[in-house]
């Protein structure tokens, strides 16, 4: 059976609680069939029932990294209404040039506001987006695989949470990164 958004999102707060977080304190609270009709209204397009499952379980994170995010481990996870402002610029930064950024895709994250990771609402994958290195391709099957994985590579990974700038970060210090390797199509 696959894993449910829920069950996955569930490991991520894992993630924070063992760094000595507390979720209810940086997460917020997920919203309702209304908020989220609205930003579907804005987009011009439905999201998936994982995207609602999500925000339904949290609408983001409140401000947490000293730059300005909202730090899962390796990521940001800015509210929903953020989330639509940021795939519609995303959507005018690229017009016209669909390798870029496909009309059907909602940015669900980013790190350091370079690197985005996207839903595609027509089919629910999940895609890497790194404009600066040219590197645009699908990385998981859907948001309850990609939130698992990430799940899973942190707490493999030897991190420790930096309460100065609030994110992970590996031994050596350096910023930890979501994985995003390239899903394999069979």
């Amino acid at each position: 059976m696959a894993m449910m958004v829920h069950d996955a999102w569930r490991s991520c707060i894992a993630i924070l609680e063992e760094a000595g977080l507390d979720p209810r304190q940086i997460c917020r609270p997920g919203i309702g069939p209304t908020q989220i009709a609205d930003a579907e209204l804005r987009l011009g397009f439905s999201l998936t029932p994982e995207l609602r499952e999500l925000y339904e379980l949290a609408d983001g994170m409140v401000f947490v990294r000293g730059v300005g995010g909202h730090s899962l481990p390796g990521l940001d996870f800015p509210s929903l209404d953020e989330s639509v402002t940021a795939t519609l610029m995303c959507r005018e930064n690229s017009a016209g040039l669909e390798q870029l950024w496909r009309p059907s895709w909602f940015r669900v994250f980013h790190f350091v506001h370079a690197l985005h990771w996207a839903v595609d609402v027509a089919t629910g994958m999940v895609w890497y987006v790194d404009w600066q290195e040219g590197d645009i391709y699908p990385t998981a099957v859907d948001l309850a695989t990609f939130l698992r994985q990430t799940a899973e590579a942190a707490s493999a990974a030897d991190l420790h949470y930096e309460h100065e700038d609030g994110s992970f970060a590996e031994p050596d210090g350096m910023a930890w990164e979501a994985p995003h390797s390239p899903l394999t199509i069979p």
